[in-house]
């Protein structure tokens, strides 16, 4: 993410972020304990991503399916607007830990993910992450809908490692929105510096809010200059953004250095996710006081 004035980024702001926190990367390390979670760390750091299916028992995958079903009738469940007639619902289950036991059991704390999460920014859990169960879908699958959210783009979330993961509750095709990502697109080399440098300025001279997300036709045309940019770096670098589409009882743990989308939804099914995010890793700051920025920025 980048943030900054215009004259700072111009004069290396967030070149100096990168290599800043390229450099504390080098001087860590972590240990992982299983055969399973090194070949997962070894693909996710080689590629950017790792794909596993059946991840689940099939008793275990229908535990999650059966939480999932509660959850579209829990009065917690928020709304994400994307565009009209189009969102997603999300609850988060890790806030409701008496209602969703097997879903943050099986995911929320497993060790295979716990510990390529934190490998991967090479940083100590403090605690676990935030989990929640995400549905794309239309608000009325008959009429037409907008797609206005910038989640759409391809796009990097941070200069430095982390994971996102994303456990398919059921099947994804090219049809109901599919994650979508770059393999290669997490590695920092001079080229990426420079697509860094030239970011962080176009974005700056927009005055925008680092945490924005205009979903408006006037804020996607604002964005389009940040959009060439990214599509050009990976038509430049060779790295097709891949739609991951697999079968139910499947995890993919991305490294969201690396660019990466949402896939156009073309219906009627919806996709149906648990999704949990590790930026927390990002600081030790950043650690304590994630419990308050949660709440703050979940949706109500």
């Amino acid at each position: 993410m980048t943030v900054g004035p215009l004259t700072a980024n111009r004069l290396g702001l967030q070149l100096f972020r990168v290599l800043k926190d390229r450099a504390l990367w080098h001087t860590r390390s972590f240990e992982l304990t299983t055969p399973e979670a090194r070949e997962a760390y070894e693909t996710i750091e080689r590629d950017g991503i790792v794909v596993i299916p059946d991840f689940l028992s099939d008793a275990d995958h229908a535990l999650v399916q059966e939480e999932y079903a509660a959850s579209r009738k829990d009065p917690a469940e928020g709304t994400a607007y994307f565009g009209p007639n189009f969102g997603a619902k999300e609850l988060y289950t890790s806030d409701h830990p008496e209602r969703y036991p097997h879903t943050n059991r099986l995911l929320r704390d497993n060790k295979l993910i716990l510990e390529v999460a934190a490998a991967v920014p090479r940083r100590q859990q403090t605690y676990r992450p935030a989990t929640h169960f995400f549905t794309v879908e239309k608000g009325n699958p008959d009429e037409a809908h907008v797609d206005l959210d910038g989640a759409q783009f391809v796009h990097p979330d941070r200069h430095y490692p982390f994971v996102k993961a994303f456990y398919y509750i059921n099947d994804v095709d090219e049809t109901n929105s599919p994650y979508c990502y770059a393999p290669g697109s997490h590695k920092i080399d001079l080229r990426r510096l420079v697509f860094e440098y030239v970011h962080s300025v176009t974005w700056s001279k927009g005055g925008r809010d680092p945490f924005h997300n205009v979903r408006t036709e006037e804020g996607i045309e604002q964005e389009k200059e940040l959009r060439d940019l990214c599509e050009k770096y990976l038509a430049d670098r060779g790295y097709p953004c891949k739609p991951i589409m697999a079968k139910a009882n499947t995890l993919v743990l991305s490294n969201n250095c690396g660019f990466h989308r949402r896939g156009e939804y073309i219906g009627p099914r919806p996709r149906q996710t648990v999704q949990m995010d590790y930026k927390y890793f990002e600081s030790r700051p950043t650690q304590w006081m994630y419990p308050v920025l949660k709440r703050l920025y979940a949706h109500p």
